[in-house]
């Protein structure tokens, strides 16, 4: 989540984006697209040698609060679509049409054209607003959530925060898995093979909170982040002791080595530098090891919660919002 802050006023909440059709060389691919993960899954396409995917978007926003917390005229703002892939450090834009007015939201509709010989592994795709401040053409005011638009399978899991994540109602018995004993948490984290976190349905108000698009409302978004927030960092908590408690021991020669699961690998790989910058991975690990194993180092729990608020904006995102409540105060 971006932390600038601006000298003039900017959108609190993000824009609403949805890709609303998807075509792979002309042909319709709309059983590709994952609304209610954010993805679409290009990688499933069974076209021979195809060459390239247009994804319709189509984006909106309530006038009310475009009105209310931005300088310019809603004729003089633009949306632009923002596709970005790290692996080929590509980076492709396209302005789409609007904003019409309906339903007291305004609406922008345009389409991306992504040639397959230029993307590799996942594109992240968002909308960027912008409009003039005084003199100054261009000015930035928000943005949408992205959506990850992968070329290849994905890993089963990467340490970038995307666990699978899935709805399930708690209080039934009969939903698989079956998580009867939890229903009065918000949430359950399966720490198998596949990390999975698993989001209670039918607990009251948090499908709305963490579903809900209502942008207008600042409060109710900065609660909504709080939450978000307040999940991840109990997550990657609980992921980093689950590798740190794994970490092995060679017993040939004693020295630590990073446990055979892929996940957990990727977890101590992306904090451990992080957490002892000073120290070599082997004792790094000796170290994380021996604090597990009974010879408890209360600083490598304080510094890795510090490391995960750091890795995931924890701070500075809530810093943001507290100063975006404070503007529209």
């Amino acid at each position: 989540m971006a932390t600038v802050a601006y000298p003039y006023e900017t959108l609190p909440g993000n824009i609403d984006l949805k890709v609303s059709s998807l075509k792979v060389d002309g042909q319709s691919a709309e059983p590709f697209v994952e609304v209610n993960d954010r993805r679409v899954d290009l990688f499933k396409c069974k076209i021979d040698g195809w060459s390239e995917a247009v994804v319709h978007v189509s984006a909106q926003h309530p006038i009310a609060a475009l009105q209310d917390y931005l300088e310019p005229l809603l004729s003089d703002l633009t949306l632009t679509a923002v596709a970005h892939c790290q692996d080929t450090n590509m980076r492709q834009t396209a302005r789409l049409d609007g904003p019409n007015v309906s339903d007291d939201y305004a609406r922008w509709t345009g389409h991306l054209e992504l040639p397959r010989s230029q993307y590799a592994g996942e594109i992240k795709l968002k909308t960027v607003l912008s409009g003039p401040v005084g003199s100054s053409p261009d000015r930035y005011f928000g943005e949408s959530r992205a959506w990850s638009v992968w070329f290849e399978e994905p890993p089963t899991h990467s340490v970038t925060g995307s666990i699978e994540i899935l709805w399930n109602d708690f209080s039934d018995p009969e939903d698989t898995p079956d998580l009867a004993d939890y229903q009065d948490r918000t949430f359950y984290l399966d720490l198998g093979s596949r990390p999975t976190l698993y989001l209670n349905s039918s607990f009251d108000g948090l499908l709305d909170l963490l579903e809900g698009e209502d942008t207008e409302n600042v409060h109710e978004a900065a609660f909504r982040e709080s939450e978000y927030y307040s999940i991840a960092q109990s997550v990657w908590l609980a992921m980093f002791n689950a590798a740190a408690s794994s970490i092995k021991k060679e017993e040939q020669d004693g020295r630590y080595d990073f446990p055979e699961s892929e996940w957990k690998r990727k977890v101590l790989k992306k904090m451990l530098p992080k957490l002892m910058p000073e120290h070599s991975p082997p004792d790094a690990l000796r170290r994380i090891n021996a604090s597990m194993e009974g010879d408890v180092d209360p600083w490598i729990q304080s510094e890795a919660l510090s490391v995960i608020d750091r890795l995931i904006e924890r701070s500075a995102a809530l810093r943001s919002m507290f100063d975006r409540i404070n503007r529209s105060s």
